[in-house]
């Protein structure tokens, strides 16, 4: 077995025991590809956020229930995390299924105002329009760091940077979509 794949179990059994700082080790360790599996899922900033927290949580409370017969920690962290988020997109179409229920119901005869599908699609290509006036690096390591959900480090040995580089970059690059994103808005 390998070190960091025993580290980890370590850390799941002293969080089992109620070890808040051992929580917070597994959590530098995996949060970023907890948080990329969600916003791939999800394609939501703040309800990938809102999901990679709850699955800290439930490892919180559900730690000592891990067996390493069942598979890695990885996995059972990446299964908690696909699970929580389908949960979540299920919720938040069922609500949009209700909001528009109720719209019916209250006007009947009127056309719904939003079409959300469009409203998301526009918002999509713009990002992408936007993600494409990066320069190559700097969509590398954001695709690193927010698809593939490398760590920093990770992303620095991937593209052979040193890790204030690769930082750089990426800070760089969120900037820029920033500002595009927004000038995008305002015409």
């Amino acid at each position: 077995m390998d070190t960091l794949v025993t580290e980890q179990v370590l850390l799941l059994k002293a969080i089992a025991q109620g070890d808040e700082q051992a929580l917070a080790s597994l959590y530098d360790a995996t949060c970023a590809q907890v948080h990329g599996l969600s916003l791939r899922i999800l394609g939501d900033q703040q309800m990938a956020e809102e999901v990679t927290m709850d699955v800290y949580l439930q490892v919180w409370q559900q730690a000592g229930n891990f067996s390493e017969a069942r598979g890695s920690m990885l996995a059972w962290l990446m299964m908690l995390t696909r699970s929580r988020a389908i949960d979540r997109l299920r919720s938040v179409q069922r609500d949009q299924r209700h909001c528009t229920d109720a719209l019916d119901e209250e006007y009947p005869d009127i056309e719904p105002l939003l079409d959300i599908q469009a409203i998301q699609t526009e918002r999509s290509n713009n990002v992408n329009m936007a993600f494409q006036k990066l320069k190559p690096i700097e969509r590398q390591v954001l695709h690193l760091a927010y698809f593939s959900g490398l760590s920093h480090t990770e992303i620095a040995n991937h593209v052979s940077l040193p890790l204030g580089t690769v930082k750089t970059h990426i800070r760089c690059a969120l900037s820029q979509l920033r500002e595009l994103l927004d000038t995008e808005n305002t015409l």
